[in-house]
């Protein structure tokens, strides 16, 4: 199986930077998923709030 570079969530290279993505598109995908399948989300940490 081949994998694309940075499905783990590491990326090594300069040139293989992270893809841009829409967050708000890819929360509502999320809650949408998580709620078909009977889940529900307990916390929700935005890039924002994250410290290192």
């Amino acid at each position: 199986m081949k994998l694309p570079n940075g499905v783990t969530g590491f990326y090594g290279a300069k040139h293989y930077k992270p893809p841009k993505i829409d967050e708000k598109q890819f929360k509502q995908i999320c809650f949408i998923l998580i709620s078909n399948n009977g889940g529900e989300v307990l916390d929700l940490f935005s890039t924002h709030q994250m410290t290192v």
